[in-house]
C-alpha cells in the first residue's frame, strides 16, 4: 500500500474509485463475539453486489475475499472485512452510518414501523463502535 491518500471512496450504497463509476455495494456491522467457543473479531463487511465484483483499484488498496468455485457451480460476490485496525474501518463505518440513516428515513415515510425500528436499533449499534473508536477504547 502507498503513502498517498486513497482514491477510495466509501459511499452508503458502494465504492468509488476517484471521478469513476459506482461499485455497488452493502455493508455490515459484526462486533466482537463468541461462537460455539470461537472469538470472531469485530468488522465491518462490504459486500459486492453486482458481477464482475470490485475493480482492480479498490483489490489493489483492500484485500477482496471471494471462495467462487466454478468446477462445482458455486459462486458468491466479493466480500472485504476491515477490522478496527485498518485505516479505512471508520470510513466504511461512516458510510454504513449514512445507508442506514437513509434506510430509517425511507422507512418511516412507508409507514414500515418494525423496519425502521430494526434499522434504529443497528444505527444505534454503529454510532456506538464509531464513538468507541474516536475515542479510543475499541474494546
Amino acid at each position: 500500500m502507498t503513502t498517498q491518500k486513497s482514491q477510495i471512496r466509501f459511499m452508503y450504497n458502494g465504492l468509488k474509485v476517484g471521478k469513476g463509476k459506482l461499485q455497488k455495494a452493502g455493508y455490515s456491522y459484526q462486533e466482537e463475539t463468541e461462537i460455539s467457543g470461537r472469538k470472531i473479531p469485530e468488522r465491518v463487511t462490504v459486500y459486492g453486489s453486482v458481477y464482475p465484483g470490485f475493480s482492480a483499484e479498490v483489490r489493489t488498496e483492500l484485500e477482496v475475499e471471494n471462495n467462487s468455485d466454478s468446477m462445482t457451480d458455486y459462486f458468491e460476490a466479493d466480500r472485504i472485512r476491515l477490522s478496527p485496525d485498518h485505516p479505512r474501518f471508520l470510513d466504511a463505518l461512516t458510510a454504513h452510518v449514512k445507508g442506514l440513516t437513509r434506510d430509517v428515513v425511507r422507512c418511516e415515510e412507508r409507514g414500515k414501523v418494525e423496519a425502521a425500528k430494526n434499522y434504529r436499533s443497528e444505527l444505534e449499534k454503529v454510532n456506538a463502535a464509531i464513538l468507541r473508536h474516536l475515542l479510543g477504547n475499541p474494546s
